[in-house]
């Protein structure tokens, strides 16, 4: 009898919650604990607004539903139940299971808005749309057996059908730049699409980390051995001349270039000198050099040079073959 009066005291109050408000919403004051508790676990205490013990699933049924948003996910793995595998901190996942387009899908989406007033003056700070890190606070020693990720990206990471899946510019990371400022300016100093720092200093103090590492780069490309492809490489800079270079220096002005299909470098003096040492016509082997503060060129066909020089010493320099080329 206590039971039933209980259900139909707590359904009376739900009903009214419920038409208080807009039809649909439930607005709790405090905090909600949801999933089941065992033996082993106790009274669990909530620490926060929402505290969900288990999978919470999310039906989206209509354009630009949002499954959750302001998403904090602490695991606490201190119990005495053997190892875990597979632990993961927040997990966003979609299933397209009809026959249906599907287009803008996104797995996960963060953002973040800066909405001042048109008067106001902000100066933030060390602003992250998105940040990845991982800290370490032991006492004890922690030894990786099989890599540490800050950011570990792929597509697909498994795939066990029978279907066939094509498409056009499959990308693993793409970082867009400034857009949409509407009436605004962007006004930067420096804007780059990746910045990678010493690998070896802490990024609070600058001070060189302890300990010893075998291997340091900022970054490691493998060789891409993939035969079903027309061409392949490590990096592909897409376009000739300036902005598709390899810029080096404080200063910036050596670099590597494309240019009509010859490759040239620019010292720190202005020296441009082509590093692809032949003619595109002819296809003689040239030395070629420019000045771009004088004007000044140095062109010498090399070939015809040795060839001038065999012919006064008798000697001979230059060997020539012809070697069978795979089509």
């Amino acid at each position: 009898m206590k039971t039933k009066l209980m259900i139909l005291i707590i359904a009376s109050l739900l009903m009214m919650s419920a038409n208080a408000y807009a039809g649909g919403d439930l607005i709790v004051e405090g905090k909600v604990g949801v999933g089941i508790v065992t033996e082993d676990q106790g009274s669990p205490t909530l620490n926060a607004q929402l505290d969900v013990r288990g999978d919470a699933v999310f039906n989206i049924t209509r354009d630009n539903d949002v499954a959750i948003t302001g998403i904090s996910t602490k695991i606490v793995d201190n119990q005495s139940v053997g190892n875990k595998k597979g632990v993961i901190g927040l997990s966003a996942t979609i299933e397209h299971t009809s026959n249906k387009g599907a287009r803008g899908w996104t797995g996960a989406s963060i953002s973040m808005r800066l909405k001042g007033s048109a008067t106001g003056s902000y100066k933030p700070h060390s602003l992250a749309i998105l940040k990845v890190f991982g800290s370490y606070h032991s006492s004890g020693n922690y030894s990786f057996q099989d890599g540490i990720y800050g950011l570990n990206i792929g597509f697909p990471t498994t795939y066990s059908g029978t279907g066939t899946i094509s498409g056009k510019n499959l990308k693993f990371l793409r970082i867009a730049g400034l857009t949409g400022p509407g009436n605004g300016k962007w006004n930067f100093e420096n804007v780059y699409g990746l910045d990678i720092r010493d690998m070896t200093l802490n990024p609070d103090d600058y001070t060189i980390r302890k300990g010893t590492r075998t291997n340091t780069f900022a970054i490691h490309i493998e060789k891409q051995t993939d035969t079903n492809t027309t061409y392949k490489g490590a990096i592909w800079l897409d376009g000739e001349g300036e902005g598709a270079d390899i810029v080096f220096g404080t200063n910036k002005e050596a670099r590597i270039y494309l240019e009509n299909g010859v490759l040239y470098a620019t010292d720190n003096a202005f020296n441009v000198t082509q590093i692809s040492p032949h003619d595109p016509e002819t296809g003689e082997w040239v030395f070629y050099s420019k000045n771009l503060k004088t004007g000044k060129v140095v062109r010498v066909n090399m070939e015809k040079l040795i060839r001038a020089v065999e012919k006064l010493t008798g000697e001979k320099f230059m060997i020539e073959t012809y070697e069978e080329i795979s089509k």
